[in-house]
């Protein structure tokens, strides 16, 4: 058996670098596979788009700057569905 050194690529939020992950793991693709590790963000809900990646918080907050909160009701006050962010 013989040790390889091989070429990986992650995927980080543009935001924040958080890494995409699953289970707590930061997941690692073949460098020919990037089309692949965006698909799956994107499934994980990351936005994913021609200027950028993002985690998941990240993305909803560009959404809400971009399109407004989506208003909801807790006991602690009306916060925003999307983004979480307390409204009040």
């Amino acid at each position: 058996m013989a040790i390889t050194d091989q070429r990986c690529i992650t995927l980080r939020c543009d935001e924040c670098a958080e890494p995409f992950q699953y289970d707590g793991i930061t997941m690692h693709w073949d460098a020919d596979d990037r089309v692949e590790l965006r698909n799956n963000a994107a499934d994980a809900d990351w936005g994913i788009t021609d200027e950028g990646e993002w985690c998941p918080s990240c993305w909803a907050r560009k959404v809400c700057e971009r399109f407004g909160h989506v208003p909801a009701l807790d006991c602690a006050g009306e916060y925003c569905d999307r983004c979480e962010e307390y409204l009040c």
